[in-house]
C-alpha cells in the first residue's frame, strides 16, 4: 500500500518543551526578593532547601523532589516561598501539572511576588488544558510575559485553543514585532493561515520563511497541510523546491508522489518512486503498483521483477497479468502460488480461476471456485459458473 505519514506541524497540539524558557528558577528568600536576616533555624531544613535548589540547576529533578519531601513545613524560619516555588517548579520540569499548579498557588499565598511565578502558572495550566487560565496568568505576568517569545507561542496557542482566532494571531503578530528574528512565532502563523483556508497569505507567508529554512520538515509540514486543503498546486510546489534543497530526502519525495496521486498523475508518481527504489528497495513494490495503476503493464513488470518480499511479488503480479490479459501466464502460477500458500487468500484463488476460464480450462477453474466460502467470493464464482456455462452452450460468445 502506498502510505505517507510526514511528521505534523508542531502547532497542532503544542508541546510544552518548546516552553522549557518559562520554566525559571526562582531563587529569592523572601518575597522581596532578598535574603532573610539571620533567624535561629533548623540547620537541616536549611541544608534541604539549599541542597534541592543545587539539585534543580542541576536537573535533578527526581532528587530535588526527594529532597524537598524531607522539609518539615512546621519547623521554624522555614522559608515557605522557596519552599513552594521549588516544589512548582519540579513538577513542571516533571510534567506533573495539578501538582504544579498547587504549589505555585501555596508560593503566592505565602508571599512570593516575582512575576515569573505567573509564567509557570501560565505553564501548568496550559498543560491542564485550561486555556482560560493560561491566558490569565500571562496577562498577570506582565512585562516578565513580553520578554520571551515563548510566553507569545504559549498565549496564541492558548487563544486557538478556544477557537478565538482573531486573539490567536493577533499574540503572533505582536510576538513577531518584538521578536522579528524568532522563527517559531512566523512558523505558528503560517500553518494557523492554513487552518483558516487563507492560502494565499500562507503560500506568501511561507515562500519567506521556507528561505531561511534548514530543515526539511518545514517543506515536508507545509506542503502536507496545503495537500490535504485541496491546495494540490502549492503542495506540489512547494514538494519540489524542497526536493531541490534537500535531495536526499525521500519524504518530500514521497510528498510529491501524493500530491501527484491527488492529481489523478499516477505515471508522474510512479516514476517518482520508482528513482526512489533505486536507493530505497521497499519502495519497488509500491513503484510498480503505481505503474499499473498507470496502465504501464511492461514497467509494472520489470519493476515487479525486482520485489524482494515473495508473497508480496507475486499477488502483484498475478494482478498485472490479468489486466495484461496473459492468462496463459496466470494459469502458470499455480504451483507457485500454492506453494507460498497464497491460494488460502480467497481473491488470489479466485484471479487464478478466472484465470483457467479465459484459456477455456473449465475444469480447473471449477476445481477453485469450489474452494471459495466467503460471501462475495461465493456470489462471484456463482457468476464466473454462469459465464461457463454460457460459453458451454455458445461457444461463439467467449472466443
Amino acid at each position: 500500500m502506498f502510505t505517507f505519514s510526514p511528521q505534523r506541524w508542531p502547532t497542532r497540539g503544542l508541546t510544552l518543551a518548546c516552553l522549557g524558557a518559562l520554566a525559571l528558577v526562582l531563587a529569592p528568600a523572601t518575597a522581596e526578593g532578598k535574603p532573610k536576616e539571620d533567624k535561629k533555624q533548623d540547620e537541616t531544613d536549611v541544608d534541604f532547601v539549599e541542597l534541592a535548589a543545587l539539585l534543580v540547576r542541576d536537573g535533578h529533578y527526581d532528587r530535588a523532589e526527594l529532597t524537598l519531601r524531607q522539609v518539615d513545613l512546621k519547623a521554624e524560619g522555614v522559608d515557605l516561598i522557596r519552599y513552594h516555588t521549588l516544589s512548582g517548579l519540579v513538577f513542571l520540569k516533571k510534567q506533573l501539572y495539578t501538582q504544579a499548579k498547587q504549589s505555585l498557588l501555596a508560593a503566592l499565598k505565602a508571599g512570593q511576588t516575582d512575576p515569573v511565578i505567573h509564567l509557570q502558572l501560565a505553564q501548568a495550566n496550559f498543560g491542564l488544558q485550561d486555556y482560560p487560565g493560561t491566558v490569565a496568568s500571562l496577562d498577570r505576568a506582565g512585562e516578565a510575559a513580553k520578554s520571551l517569545p515563548a510566553a507569545y507561542l504559549m498565549r496564541a496557542e492558548a487563544e486557538f485553543k478556544q477557537s478565538k482566532t482573531a486573539a490567536g494571531f493577533a499574540a503572533l503578530n505582536e510576538g513577531a514585532k518584538r521578536f522579528p528574528q524568532e522563527r517559531a512565532l512566523a512558523r505558528m502563523r503560517l500553518f494557523r493561515l492554513v487552518d483558516q483556508k487563507l492560502y494565499q497569505e500562507a503560500v506568501e507567508l511561507g515562500r519567506r520563511y521556507l528561505e531561511g529554512t534548514k530543515e526539511p520538515e518545514d517543506f515536508l509540514a507545509l506542503g502536507d497541510a496545503l495537500r490535504k486543503s485541496g491546495q494540490l498546486s502549492q503542495a506540489a510546489e512547494l514538494a519540489e523546491q524542497g526536493r531541490l534543497r534537500f535531495a536526499d530526502n525521500r519524504e518530500l519525495t514521497m510528498l510529491l508522489a501524493h500530491v501527484q496521486l491527488d492529481q489523478q498523475r499516477p505515471l508522474a508518481a510512479a516514476m517518482l518512486l520508482e528513482d526512489l527504489s533505486r536507493e530505497h528497495p521497499e519502495y519497488t513494490v509500491e513503484a510498480a503498483e503505481l505503474y499499473r495503476r498507470a496502465s504501464r503493464h511492461t514497467r509494472a513488470l520489470m519493476l515487479n521483477a525486482r520485489v524482494l518480499d515473495q508473497k508480496a511479488k507475486l499477488k502483484q503480479r498475478l494482478s498485472i497479468l490479468i489486466e495484461m490479459g496473459s492468462y496463459e501466464s496466470v494459469a502458470a502460477m499455480a504451483p507457485r502460488l500454492s506453494r507460498l500458500s497464497l491460494l488460502e487468500d480467497e481473491s488470489v484463488r479466485y484471479a487464478l480461476a478466472y484465470g483457467y476460464f479465459k484459456i477455456g480450462d473449465f475444469a480447473s477453474a471449477e476445481q477453485h471456485l469450489r474452494q471459495l466460502s466467503s460471501t462475495q467470493m461465493f456470489e462471484r464464482a456463482n457468476q464466473l459458473r454462469r459465464a461457463m456455462e454460457s460459453c458451454k452452450e455458445r461457444g461463439w460468445e467467449c472466443t
